[in-house]
């Protein structure tokens, strides 16, 4: 199976598990699902390290813009670190993964993916993802009617 998941409804516990310095002062879950492509590795190697470099890189202090570039800069060190493994291989590994991370913050839930994985959300609430297409508009104006703004290739925050 080239598919695989991690669900950690307490992030707290994995980072003293894990033994590196994390100091929270919020509630924090973190659960992401990884579709493997041309192997198992890929997606193998970020269940077993996005979640360890995002406790190693969570901010002290529960600030929005801090969360969302700790998002952004484990998703760059994880691809980075699997890059570094599958190039030194004989012969080079070839595999990747897409990747759908939620992240939750106490009441503000983070959704962030890399590559064409998306989150479905059921009950009220505005869309958390919105893809480039033709019917992207449609979807940035029906954001912007319940309150919402809308950036492209950016973390979405819903509350």
């Amino acid at each position: 199976m080239q598919d695989a998941h991690v669900l950690l409804p307490d992030m707290e516990l994995v980072s003293t598990l894990l033994t590196f310095p994390v100091l929270y002062r919020c509630r924090v879950s973190y659960f992401a699902v990884f579709d493997g492509h041309g192997g198992a590795r890929a997606s193998q190697f970020a269940a077993e390290n996005l979640h360890q470099i995002l406790a190693k890189k969570f901010p002290v202090q529960n600030v929005d813009g801090l969360i969302r570039k700790c998002l952004l800069d484990t998703f760059r060190q994880t691809d980075e670190d699997f890059l570094k493994k599958a190039s030194s291989q004989k012969p080079a590994w070839k595999d990747g993964s897409t990747v759908t991370c939620l992240l939750a913050v106490d009441d503000v839930v983070y959704v962030a993916n890399l590559g064409d994985s998306r989150v479905g959300w059921v009950g009220p609430c505005a869309a958390l993802v919105v893809d480039s297409s033709s019917n992207a508009h449609v979807f940035s104006c029906r954001l912007c009617s319940v309150g919402w703004s809308h950036r492209e290739q950016e973390v979405v925050r819903s509350r």
